[in-house]
């Protein structure tokens, strides 16, 4: 792992504290004004437009309030060293002004941290040219998610497997899981030491293969019925999909079919909701709509996504959280980034 360059990491301390108020992001490792970090002025940059935003990969936001050390036993004065070899302009937003949620939201919030899983992702080199190339090549003959998975390539980022702990609880002996658009696996394989059973699906053919290489029961369907052949689940994990597919709504519907009693549905989506379905050669719109709007700050569209879509469906929310959902970068771009809500949620048949 490459040091902080300079005898002290000065500038280092100071971008962590000027980050915590959205001010700066710290230079790139390697460029000039990283060789004379200790007279080189931070470049400013915008404020992020969440005022609450947890930090950037290379100066991680730490408030007076912040926990003391990252979930794997990470000490806080080790940050600076940490983040030294990882794309210096990723915002991993954790954080959200509570006071703008929902009464409910605001009850049902439960704030995930950066730990040492997410780190050793961001460290991951982004895919060189010949990869990139092959991408931009294969999805003139397939779909951007046909490409991925026979490259193997781009790899995603929601929860770790200690952000799953949290969210659903320790492993129990006889559960079970569908994740549904499952892509690659390497999300569900941070799902999958909850569970007994896991079962997955995938519209894309290579996808699939992808998942049944990593051992998981792997189903090439849209159709959920189709996928769990008569069975309940107690988790339903249906994550960055809604915003992927044609029929939101019966999706949704069709987790709540699917559930054991007492079952749950893990969600996560992209906000600011920008829904597309992807084709050869290019996207299509979404046959089913939903009455989200864009242009929202983080807290209003969550909002607006419960009660507008996930309370009509006929669930309740049990937790919220917000994560970066990250996927590795190539020549073009370090480390793509995009901002989740995550959400446990349970039927409302459920409820005394």
């Amino acid at each position: 792992m490459p040091p902080v360059h300079g005898s002290s990491p000065r500038w280092v301390q100071r971008g962590i504290s000027e980050a915590a108020e959205g001010k700066f992001m710290l230079p790139a490792a390697g460029s000039s004004a990283s060789a004379s970090a200790t007279t080189a002025p931070l470049r400013p940059t915008p404020p992020p437009s969440n005022a609450q935003v947890y930090g950037t990969s290379r100066a991680i936001a730490h408030r007076a309030d912040a926990y003391p050390s990252l979930g794997s036993g990470v000490a806080r004065r080790d940050l600076a060293r940490l983040l030294t070899d990882v794309p210096p302009r990723v915002y991993l937003r954790y954080r959200v002004d509570t006071a703008a949620l929902s009464p409910a939201l605001r009850a049902a919030w439960v704030p995930l941290e950066l730990d040492a899983e997410t780190l050793g992702f961001l460290r991951e080199p982004p895919h060189g040219v010949a990869v990139s190339w092959a991408r931009s090549v294969l999805r003139a003959v397939m779909s951007d998610t046909d490409a991925l998975g026979v490259l193997a390539a781009y790899r995603m980022h929601v929860v770790t497997a200690a952000h799953a702990e949290r969210l659903l609880g320790p492993p129990r002996g006889s559960a079970s899981l569908l994740d549904l658009g499952a892509g690659e696996g390497s999300v569900t394989a941070k799902l999958a030491p909850l569970f007994e059973t896991v079962v997955t699906t995938e519209m894309s053919r290579a996808m699939a293969f992808r998942l049944w290489q990593r051992g998981f029961e792997s189903w090439r369907t849209v159709s959920v019925a189709d996928a769990a052949a008569g069975r309940k689940f107690d988790v339903v994990s249906c994550l960055n999909l809604l915003d992927r597919c044609s029929k939101p709504r019966s999706v949704l519907d069709d987790c709540r079919a699917v559930l054991a009693p007492d079952g749950r549905v893990l969600l996560a989506i992209v906000l600011p909701y920008s829904p597309f379905v992807q084709k050869v050669a290019g996207t299509e719109t979404p046959e089913e709509q939903l009455p989200l709007v864009r242009g929202l700050s983080f807290e209003q569209a969550v909002n607006s996504l419960v009660a507008k879509f996930i309370e009509p469906a006929g669930f309740t929310v049990q937790s919220l959280s917000r994560v970066p959902y990250l996927c590795r970068g190539d020549c073009y771009v370090s480390m793509y980034e995009l901002d989740d809500a995550v959400l446990v949620l349970k039927s409302k048949e459920d409820e005394p």
